[in-house]
């Protein structure tokens, strides 16, 4: 007998194979949104820190005396650095400050404020703190490292002239850790004996 159609172990092996192809394409798709994912989480991570190691470097260069005569470097060591400049192209010299908090990089400014008698103060309280980065990796590598016009390293404010940040990411779950770094010279520093 020459019946025409297909039997039922034939049309379950091609329904079988049909799933198959299906679930491994569905799997391969999946795969390649997730790396998709991954690289773009990559790319602007990276774009971040490029941006933040152009601002910290273009804020530095600027760095002036504050607004009440202040020497333009306040705090350096080696989680934070504090500093006075004009971030805002206002008559106003703000302070900058950049600092580490638990696994974090964030900005603080200060807009000084006038007292009575002509004087500005900056007080403390009155900060704005942005978290710029908020994926660093655990450790005990400095943020800030401080030489002097001899490129001995410093800890003294008013010896200081060039300014090494260095930031290193956490920028998986796998703990894969980039560092990127800049060097500053900060133009307006006053030179002492």
């Amino acid at each position: 007998m020459n019946k025409q159609g297909f039997t039922l172990i034939e049309t379950v092996l091609v329904i079988t194979l049909l799933a198959f192809i299906i679930f491994n394409l569905a799997l391969i798709i999946f795969n390649f949104s997730n790396f998709n994912v991954y690289f773009s989480q990559s790319l602007s991570l990276d774009n971040q820190v490029n941006l933040l190691l152009q601002s910290i470097d273009k804020e530095l260069k600027s760095a002036i005396q504050s607004s009440n005569g202040s020497y333009p470097l306040d705090i350096a060591t080696s989680n934070e650095l504090a500093f006075y400049t004009n971030i805002d192209n206002d008559s106003l010299i703000e302070r900058v400050r950049y600092f580490k908090a638990s696994s974090s990089l964030q900005k603080g400014i200060i807009k000084p404020i006038a007292t009575g008698s002509g004087l500005y103060i900056y007080p403390t309280s009155s900060e704005i703190r942005n978290v710029l980065v908020d994926q660093l990796a655990s450790g005990t590598e400095p943020l800030f490292q401080y030489y002097d016009s001899n490129l001995q390293s410093t800890n003294k404010i008013t010896s200081i002239r060039l300014i090494k940040f260095t930031i290193y990411i956490k920028e998986n779950k796998n703990a894969n850790i980039t560092e990127n770094s800049v060097i500053i010279a900060p133009r307006n520093l006053i030179t002492t004996p």
